[in-house]
C-alpha cells in the first residue's frame, strides 16, 4: 500500500524512528493505528454517558468513595492474576 503523506506527518514518523522508539516507519504507523482503534472504542453516546454517571453516583451513595491510592492498589490486585496467566 502507498500512502501520500504530508511533509510534517514524514518527518514526525522520521523521528520516531531515528529516536530508536521504533524501528521502522510502518511500526509508527501500526501505533497509531491502534491509538486510534482504542479511542474510537471509548467514545460514547450521551446517552451511554449519562447512564455511567448515574450508575456511578448510585455507587458512591452505597459504598462511599476511596482514595486514588486505594482504587490504584484494589486495581493492580484484580489486574495481578490476569498479568500472572499471561506469562
Amino acid at each position: 500500500m502507498r500512502l501520500n503523506l504530508k511533509a510534517a506527518t514524514e518527518q514526525l514518523i522520521r523521528q520516531k524512528v531515528s529516536s530508536g522508539q521504533y524501528s521502522k516507519a510502518s511500526d509508527v504507523v501500526e501505533a497509531a493505528i491502534a491509538t486510534l482503534e482504542q479511542q474510537e472504542q471509548l467514545q460514547f453516546e450521551p446517552e451511554e454517558i449519562r447512564r455511567l454517571i448515574a450508575e456511578g453516583e448510585a455507587s458512591i451513595k452505597v459504598h462511599g468513595t476511596i482514595d486514588h491510592r486505594t482504587a490504584l492498589r484494589r486495581n493492580r490486585q484484580r489486574r495481578a492474576p490476569a498479568r500472572t496467566s499471561k506469562k
